[in-house]
């Protein structure tokens, strides 16, 4: 009997080892597409998430923090569409900002910030509220502008805590 057992073993092992055999790759094919269909769809969903935010002035935003500012919000103050690209000014307020100029020796807002909507959409949270009074922003921003047509000034691409940091250290050079 023990003979026979591992002669049916070894036939099955044959049957799954023969090249003319087309079922194995063709099953094989279909896991591998779907997989790849589904990381794909899984990708890109992702992408549409972190995208779809639709910003609009007035808008205020809940955002990942730095941990001595856990009651800061951002602003929405204006929505741009420059070359085809569409940046989004904030206004960062609730902040603690180490400022050797100030006569507390910290700021407590960021008037003006320019900011790609992907790196908005990493930093949000949630969707708090609305204002029609937004922050003076203007001054900053027409300052920013010429400076941008100019090819002097960029847009922020990282996250707004990161931004902020990076506001702090330049304050403080």
């Amino acid at each position: 009997m023990k003979s026979t057992h591992n002669k049916n073993k070894h036939k099955a092992l044959s049957v799954l080892r023969t090249p003319h055999t087309t079922r194995r790759p063709c099953y094989l094919r279909y896991v591998y597409s779907m997989r790849l269909f589904f990381l794909l769809f899984v990708s890109l969903a992702g992408f549409n998430i972190a995208m779809a935010k639709d910003y609009k002035q007035g808008q205020i935003w809940k955002y990942d923090t730095r941990s001595i500012e856990p009651d800061s919000r951002l602003v929405i103050v204006q929505v741009d569409e420059i070359d085809g690209e569409e940046i989004v000014h904030i206004s960062v307020n609730g902040l603690r900002l180490k400022n050797p100029h100030s006569d507390t020796g910290y700021g407590e807002e960021v008037s003006h910030m320019p900011i790609s909507p992907a790196a908005l959409s990493e930093s949000v949270i949630e969707l708090v509220g609305f204002t029609d009074e937004l922050p003076d922003y203007k001054e900053g921003y027409g300052i920013w502008r010429e400076a941008y047509d100019s090819g002097k000034a960029g847009v922020f691409s990282i996250t707004v805590k990161e931004s902020v940091n990076f506001m702090e250290g330049a304050v403080n050079q």
